[in-house]
C-alpha cells in the first residue's frame, strides 16, 4: 500500500502519487510488489478527484467512508 494524506485533495495529487509509485519501482524494485494499492486519505475531495482516481485505480477515502471504493486487484 502506497498513499498520500492531504486536507484538500485534487486531481494533481493522483498524478503525484502515480509519479511517486513509479519512482519507487525504479529505485527499489525489491521493496515493492507487482500489485500495489494506491490510496489517498483526505478531508475535502476537490472537484475532478473522483473521476481521475477511478481512472487511475486509486482508492480515495475520508473519515466518514470511501469516496472512491477500493479497486479490485487482478
Amino acid at each position: 500500500m502506497v498513499g498520500e494524506a492531504s486536507v484538500r485533495a485534487g486531481p494533481r495529487l493522483v498524478e503525484e502519487l502515480e509519479r511517486k509509485v513509479e519512482r519507487l519501482r525504479e529505485a527499489r524494485p525489491d521493496a515493492i510488489r507487482p500489485k500495489v494499492v494506491k490510496v489517498i486519505y483526505t478531508s475535502l475531495p476537490l472537484p475532478g478527484l473522483v473521476d481521475v482516481a477511478k481512472e487511475s485505480g486509486v482508492w480515495v477515502l475520508k473519515a466518514t467512508g470511501d469516496v472512491v471504493p477500493l479497486p479490485q486487484l487482478s
